[in-house]
Formats: structure tokens, C-alpha cells, sequence
């Protein structure tokens, strides 16, 4: 699976879509690491880097809404928390199995409306 942006993922936000393409660009890059047999050490580094990645950028989202008065910010925290969840959930299969999950949680994690 090639993970790419796609204009349709934008949310009209600068920094939030700054944000998820560099989601994106992290997914890949586990993507290839995981297709080209990289090590457990590098597999695992960049594991840790997505995860750091994601919390800062939930937080990143969480303190925007909080500034704009976002009508849905209770539901959009909740989903975040449900989100990191599924991450490690994830991302604990892909350090067991070595594989990269088709139902990948980029999708999930920024691309959902």
C-alpha cells in the first residue's frame, strides 16, 4: 500500500493539514521500512517517532479548538483518545508481526471528517 496526501484529505486549516501531510510522510516512511526489511531498531525508532508525532499533533488540534471555541471539542478529545489507543494496538502488532496493517490508522487519524 502506498500511503500519499490527497488534496481531498484537507481540511482547510494550514497548520492541521501541514500537520497530517507530515503524518502522512511518517506512515510512509514506516511503510518502506517495513517493505525493505529495514531492522527491529529502525522499524521500532520510527514507531516511537509516529506515535510522538500523533500526541503532539492531537494536542496541537485540541489546543486550536480550545481557542476557537470548537462546538464538538468534547467528541473530537474523545476520538483522539480512542485513536491513540487503536495506535498501540497497531503499532504493538506491527513491532510482533513485522507487517504494516492494510486497515492502516493514518486514515483514521486524519483523514476522518
Amino acid at each position: 500500500m502506498y500511503i500519499q496526501w490527497k488534496k481531498s484529505y484537507e481540511t482547510g486549516h494550514p497548520l492541521i493539514d501541514a500537520e497530517h501531510r507530515l503524518l502522512v510522510m511518517l506512515f510512509r516512511k514506516l511503510d518502506v521500512a517495513i517493505k525493505t526489511r529495514e531492522s527491529e531498531t529502525t522499524i521500532s525508532r520510527i514507531v516511537q517517532e509516529v506515535k510522538q508525532y500523533v500526541k503532539f499533533h492531537f494536542t496541537s488540534e485540541e489546543n486550536l479548538m480550545h481557542e476557537t471555541n470548537y462546538s464538538g471539542i468534547e467528541e473530537h478529545i474523545a476520538l483522539h483518545a480512542q485513536l491513540l489507543m487503536e495506535l498501540n494496538n497497531m503499532m504493538g502488532k506491527l513491532t510482533l508481526h513485522k507487517e504494516f496493517p492494510e486497515d492502516i490508522l493514518y486514515f483514521r487519524l486524519c483523514c476522518k471528517k
